[in-house]
């Protein structure tokens, strides 16, 4: 049962998306990038992001570590597969370039379009860079997806992973496929006897319900999202939250969607962020278009 009128859903979605094309215009560098990825992973405005992102290459496109994000955006905005090739050559001659300044940007983008350049498991490196290169290495195949699933789980569990390097395994672990059951319980029974961060903590919580298994627990998965639901009052679980909720929305979640939408979009308020805003404007158009 729908528990916010139709007609209410309908308003904020359309609020919801003429605010991410204000934002398109008026915001800058990475917040630009992920504005201009929410509409086009939602089909809207594709011409326009286009037409913009050419205006950012033309403007920016010698300036390190932003283009990489540029390029990304015009990637997926393209009228053909030769269009999105011109600009996936242009990361992938980055990230062969190792005296420069864009490998890691390069690497990272390069597993979240799908584009497989890591053959081997990566030796070596460290760091960010090694986790973005274990997960383009699972896009080889489906032993390497469960060889690179239990690299990240054995040393987040086992204490191996710096702080920085938890919040970017939990973030891969929701682009490598659905968790086992036994991975599952793995990362639930290590935070149960952690004392961990609530910005951490509630980006594990949202890694367990995007990622969770298929013939999850349906008692335990919503109580899993009360869990992470009841973080609201704190800034640093906003993020995750959202995120959480774009990706795994039930129609009784529509509430809770637009009272966040409506405290991030106040840009009279003085914690105000313009990412923020934008994240929650995507968590509404996605939640509406779930709606049939």
């Amino acid at each position: 049962m729908i528990s916010v009128p139709l007609c209410g859903i309908g308003q904020s979605k359309q609020k919801a998306l003429a605010d991410l094309k204000s934002l398109l215009y008026s915001e800058k560098e990475w917040v630009k990038v992920h504005v201009a990825e929410f509409l086009l992973w939602e089909g809207y405005y594709v011409d326009e992001v286009r037409t913009e992102f050419l205006k950012e290459e033309r403007q920016f496109g010698h300036v390190p570590k932003y283009r990489i994000g540029i390029w990304r955006v015009l990637a997926q905005a393209v009228r053909d597969e030769k269009d999105g090739q011109y600009w996936i050559n242009k990361i992938i001659e980055a990230y062969y370039d190792t005296k420069g300044e864009d490998r890691l940007h390069a690497i990272e983008t390069l597993a979240k379009l799908q584009i497989y350049v890591v053959r081997n498991l990566p030796e070596n490196v460290e760091g960010s860079f090694r986790l973005y290169s274990l997960w383009n290495h699972a896009l080889g195949s489906v032993r390497a997806q469960h060889k690179v699933k239990d690299i990240l789980i054995q040393d987040l569990v086992n204490n191996k992973s710096m702080e920085l390097e938890m919040y970017v395994t939990s973030y891969i672990l929701r682009y490598i496929g659905p968790l086992s059951k036994k991975e599952y319980y793995q990362i639930q029974a290590w935070m149960a006897e952690k004392d961990i961060k609530i910005a951490l903590r509630s980006n594990l919580l949202a890694t367990l319900l995007i990622s969770c298994p298929e013939n999850r627990d349906v008692g335990a998965y919503q109580a899993l999202k009360q869990e992470l639901i009841s973080l609201r009052d704190h800034i640093e679980a906003i993020p995750h939250i959202m995120t959480a909720l774009a990706q795994k929305i039930d129609t009784d979640d529509q509430k809770v969607i637009r009272d966040i939408y409506e405290s991030m979009c106040d840009g009279e308020s003085r914690n105000y962020n313009s990412d923020l805003h934008a994240t929650a404007a995507y968590m509404v158009l996605r939640g509406s278009n779930s709606v049939k």
